[in-house]
């Protein structure tokens, strides 16, 4: 009696396992690439240290150039493009993607310009197909960066 319990508790145990192995589903990621997909980025207020007047942005998606926007007051809204060095587009290599706004500044000594860090947020591939989503860069400037997580 003793052993017909241990052996059905060891095959409850034994079925139980390989079930949840076989139940337990893959990540949708794990299927197919994943890229992030920047739309737009839109300045809600010029930064306020540095020069006076309109800001030069550059955006960065895991330290690849993804835009540069020239002359870009207030209220505007500006849409990203892959073109020469720029790529609106990265493949996700890991689970985040960190994804970088600065802020030039004219010079005022010599001849390189000025770098300010408006901000950065990380995008997880856990968005996949899950529609548009907003990224923020607010440290000095107002940037929202629209964007979508796709396969």
């Amino acid at each position: 009696m003793r052993r017909r319990r241990f052996f059905t508790a060891a095959l409850a145990a034994v079925l139980g396992g390989v079930l949840a192995l076989v139940a337990v589903p893959r990540p949708a990621a794990a299927d197919a690439p994943v890229y992030l997909e920047l739309l737009w980025i839109r300045c809600q207020d010029t930064s306020h240290s540095g020069e006076f007047g309109s800001d030069e942005i550059w955006v960065e998606a895991n330290g690849i150039p993804a835009g540069f926007f020239d002359d870009f007051d207030a209220t505007e809204r500006r849409n990203f493009e892959t073109t020469g060095i720029f790529h609106s587009r990265q493949q996700f290599t890991s689970d985040n993607i960190l994804v970088d706004v600065w802020e030039r500044d004219t010079p005022t000594q010599g001849w390189w310009p000025d770098w300010d860090h408006q901000g950065l947020f990380l995008v997880n591939r856990n968005l996949v197909n899950t529609g548009e989503h907003e990224g923020y860069a607010f440290l000095d400037g107002q940037y929202i960066v629209r964007y979508r997580v796709t396969n």
